[in-house]
C-alpha cells in the first residue's frame, strides 16, 4: 500500500466493494458515493482520521450506534479497523461521496453469528441512498458466506426501539425477536432464508424510489482520496 501525506490528501489501498450512482436526465450517470472495506492495511489513513475526528461534529438522526454520539461511535469503529486484516470475519465499511469526503460507516461482528453493530451516515446529500448501499452490501456479504458454508446463519442487530434507524432496519426485513416495551435496545433478527429476497426487494425499491443504481460486482483497486474531511 502506498501512503502519501500532504496537507490535503492521503492515498490508501482500501478494498472497493460498491458504487452508488445517480441516474440523471437522458440516462446520464453521476457518482453519489463509493463503499470500501478498511482494515489495518490502511493504518496511516485510520490514525490520521482518528486524530482529526473531533474537528467536525457529525450527526445522523437515523443512526444505529453504540455510543452517545456519531463521533464517539466512529472513533470506536475506526479503532476496531486498526485490528482487522483480510482474514478477519469482522468488517468495517466506509462510504466516500463524490467530493471525496467520508460520509458514512458500517461495522459488524461475525463470531459464528453476524451482528450488525453500527450504521451511520452524515452530511446533507443522498443519505438514504448511501445508507441503503451500506446495509444491502452487508446483507450481500452475509448471503455470500451463507451460500459457501455448511450451515446458513441468521443476522442480528440491537438498537433503540423508537429511533428512525430501527424503522430502517425493519423496512429492510429485520423482525423484532422479543416484544417488550421496557428495554433500552431492541433485538432484531433476519432469518437466513429471507436474506436473498430482502436484498433484491430493498435494492429494487431504493433504485426506483431514489433514481439510483447500485453496482453489484465486487472489485479491488487502490484509491487516492483528495481533500478528505479528515
Amino acid at each position: 500500500m502506498l501512503v502519501q501525506n500532504n496537507n490535503n490528501y492521503i492515498n490508501f489501498g482500501a478494498n472497493h466493494i460498491r458504487t452508488i450512482n445517480k441516474i440523471a436526465g437522458s440516462n446520464k450517470i453521476n457518482n453519489i458515493a463509493n463503499i470500501y472495506s478498511i482494515d489495518k492495511t490502511d493504518k496511516a489513513f485510520l490514525e490520521r482520521f482518528i486524530s482529526n475526528l473531533d474537528n467536525e461534529q457529525r450527526f445522523d438522526k437515523a443512526a444505529i450506534k453504540e455510543k452517545a454520539t456519531v463521533n464517539e461511535t466512529l472513533k470506536m469503529v475506526l479503532e476496531k479497523a486498526l485490528h482487522l486484516d483480510k482474514k478477519s470475519k469482522d468488517s468495517v465499511y466506509i462510504a466516500v461521496n463524490n467530493k471525496n469526503q467520508i460520509c458514512g460507516s458500517l461495522d459488524f461482528t461475525n463470531s459464528g453469528i453476524p451482528v450488525l453493530k453500527n450504521v451511520m451516515v452524515w452530511g446533507k446529500e443522498n443519505k438514504s441512498a448511501i445508507r441503503g448501499g451500506l446495509l444491502t452490501e452487508f446483507l450481500r456479504h452475509v448471503n455470500k458466506i451463507n451460500n459457501s458454508s455448511l450451515g446458513a446463519t441468521d443476522i442480528y442487530s440491537y438498537c433503540e426501539p423508537k429511533i428512525p434507524g430501527n424503522k430502517v432496519l425493519k423496512s429492510l426485513g429485520f423482525k423484532t425477536v422479543i416484544s417488550k416495551y421496557n428495554f433500552i435496545r431492541e433485538r432484531l433478527r433476519m432469518a437466513s432464508g429471507n436474506i436473498r429476497q430482502n436484498i433484491k426487494m430493498s435494492e429494487e425499491s431504493l433504485e426506483k424510489r431514489l433514481n439510483i443504481k447500485f453496482s453489484k460486482n465486487q472489485k479491488h483497486e487502490s484509491v487516492q482520496l483528495d481533500k478528505l474531511d479528515i
